[in-house]
């Protein structure tokens, strides 16, 4: 009896193509998948936790595919499936508010250095804006701040983000629509602000 060939996995093969074989224990499959999906997941997760932790939630983000492969029933997309896995890792890691701490502060130097530097006002102008719309977000109770990032910055449809985070649909246009009530008085400053420095 003739040896079956060892199926070989590339870029071409579907991501569904390479989850079976991430389920059959095909390590190909798994080193295909994880460098597929490696920088996709640096620039979600990044949303949701401190830099120096992105690397350790995307490595146990993708120990966890490995293990609970073969229980995907396909319910959603493969990459949904795998970013509902990071999100709640990313949750876990407990590290979000000292990365907005962090931001803010990097921003709060950067604007004192760029005047004691002589720099230009819009430069210092910027440094403010960035600084005022993050101050806004994270005042934001988490869960609704979850749905700004995941809408705005990673432009993934309400459907998925509701599949993500683990809710209905609804709930997630609730969230959106009660975020956008609190952020409203900002961006109108913000864009007022705007109309002024071109009038």
């Amino acid at each position: 009896m003739l040896a079956q060939p060892i199926p070989d996995f590339s870029d071409s093969d579907s991501d569904d193509d390479l989850l079976r074989g991430v389920s059959a224990r095909d390590s190909r499959a798994f080193d295909t998948l994880f460098l597929r999906y490696y920088d996709r997941l640096r620039r979600f997760v990044w949303r949701f936790c401190a830099e120096e932790s992105v690397d350790e939630v995307i490595s146990d983000t993708m120990y966890t595919v490995w293990q609970k492969s073969p229980g995907f029933r396909g319910d959603s997309k493969v990459s949904t499936w795998i970013y509902g896995i990071a999100y709640r890792i990313a949750m876990k890691n407990q590290t979000r508010k000292r990365r907005y701490e962090e931001v803010l502060t990097t921003a709060s130097h950067s604007s004192e250095e760029s005047s004691s530097l002589g720099t230009r006002p819009s430069d210092t102008g910027r440094f403010e804006t960035a600084q005022w719309v993050k101050q806004a977000l994270n005042a934001l109770p988490r869960k609704q701040r979850d749905v700004v990032e995941l809408t705005f910055f990673s432009d993934l449809p309400y459907q998925e983000i509701a599949e993500i985070v683990g809710c209905p649909v609804g709930t997630v246009k609730t969230r959106m629509h009660k975020a956008r009530q609190t952020l409203r008085p900002v961006l109108e400053a913000l864009s007022n602000n705007h109309a002024e420095e071109n009038s």
